[in-house]
């Protein structure tokens, strides 16, 4: 706690040059505090950091209570069987029979998330090239891009017949990273690249599509509806079986992809973290199927389910104000209460911490505003620090320093 002394001396009303002063000095931490990061002492504590938001806390703890219907549009086609040597995917040709099997049956758009191999010149080729040739096929291009887009060329890419990249954000960083955003395109000099669900979303909806791309975004948030118990999944071998209702394919988009709903698995490398993990801070098991993920995008653009966000400067203006009020309030119980002091400070912080998470939950469930306040947190925290270190240190050092040119 500052000196008793030091308070004589301290403006604490509401325009001060001691409060802006100390104001400026929690925003020159703020902006050091992450090359502070960098070492290497830190890099648990950092990794930690940057894989929280405060808005998951509505995907893990609030969306699971609100009990949504199951999407209607998108029915999923499991792609993979349990063996005695864990899950596996059908192959090449299990997945043409498939393909082959639900003609007729009146899909709008069939999204095939899975990498033929046939080589061109055999006869297994002609037969793959005939069957995806469909106008309603997408195919899923899995093409890691590495360090970033800008490095994507066209000859690098495999093409399908009708495809799109079925990348996410935590491609790279699948067995640590949350996936919470995708790019829906990729514009580079050579053409214009597009996601494989906004890919079977345009066969779909195309006016869907284009109020997205209106919005001009080049990420967007995934506004998930669920896991795989808000999406329709049957079995491949269902389909063979043709043990189904009739009509269930009919004017549907459906996916095919590897999901085991059991729960099971130990293959991870299939799986990625979303927001709805239960655990929101630290890891438990990756939650998500990529399929699932790919239906969530589906039916986010689809119905035009989008998170607006509050633009950078409009929370740094915040950030300020509340640390401003800040240290008015400390200034003024320093100087009227001292043995408060203490107390107040640390409920200030608690209480704030507080308003600010409700804040940022309740915009984004009740408005689908998208507003990242983590900013705001670590300055309400750094405003007791650097308030005792002004009063304290800096400015009795720098009115000592003056002192001595007198």
């Amino acid at each position: 706690m500052p000196n008793e002394d030091f308070y004589k001396g301290y403006s604490f009303q509401l325009f001060s040059l001691d409060v802006f002063i100390s104001t400026l000095f929690v925003f020159i931490f703020l902006f050091i505090i992450p090359f502070l990061f960098q070492a290497s002492i830190f890099k648990p504590f950092k990794e930690a950091l940057s894989d929280f938001e405060i808005t998951d806390i509505y995907f893990s703890s609030v969306l699971p209570s609100l009990d949504l219907p199951k999407e209607t549009d998108i029915v999923i086609i499991n792609t993979g069987m349990k063996t005695l040597d864990g899950l596996q995917e059908l192959n090449d040709v299990a997945y043409l029979k498939v393909i082959k099997s639900l003609e007729g049956k009146g899909i709008s758009v069939l999204g095939i998330d899975h990498e033929f191999k046939a080589k061109p010149n055999s006869q297994l080729f002609e037969v793959t090239k005939s069957v995806l040739s469909s106008e309603n096929v997408v195919l899923a291009n899995n093409i890691n891009y590495l360090d970033n887009l800008q490095k994507i060329n066209k000859n690098d890419i495999e093409y399908g017949y009708n495809s799109g990249y079925n990348y996410y954000l935590s491609k790279n960083n699948q067995s640590t990273k949350t996936t919470r955003k995708f790019i829906p395109r990729y514009i580079s000099n050579l053409d214009t690249f597009y996601h494989y669900g906004i890919k079977i979303a345009e066969q779909y909806n195309p006016d869907a599509v284009k109020r997205l791309f209106k919005r001009d975004k080049a990420e967007e948030r995934i506004n998930f509806k669920g896991n795989w118990d808000k999406y329709e999944i049957i079995n491949a071998s269902q389909v063979f079986q043709g043990n189904y209702p009739e009509d269930y394919f009919k004017n549907k988009i459906v996916l095919m992809g590897v999901v085991d709903t059991s729960g099971t698995s130990d293959d991870f490398s299939r799986l990625y973290y979303t927001p709805l993990n239960e655990t929101t801070s630290g890891r438990t098991f990756p939650d998500m199927y990529k399929t699932i993920i790919t239906a969530n995008v589906i039916s986010m653009v689809i119905t035009d389910d989008y998170f607006s966000d509050i633009q950078s400067w409009i929370i740094l203006l915040f950030t300020f104000i509340l640390c401003y009020f800040n240290m008015v309030l400390f200034g003024y119980i320093g100087y009227k209460s001292p043995k408060w002091y203490e107390l107040i400070a640390t409920l200030t912080f608690v209480v704030e911490s507080f308003l600010v998470v409700f804040l940022t939950v309740n915009l984004f469930y009740e408005y689908k505003i998208e507003i990242n306040l983590t900013l705001v947190i670590l300055a309400s925290a750094l405003s007791t620090v650097v308030y005792e270190l002004y009063t304290d240190s800096i400015k009795p050092v720098f009115l000592l320093a003056i002192s001595k040119f007198k």
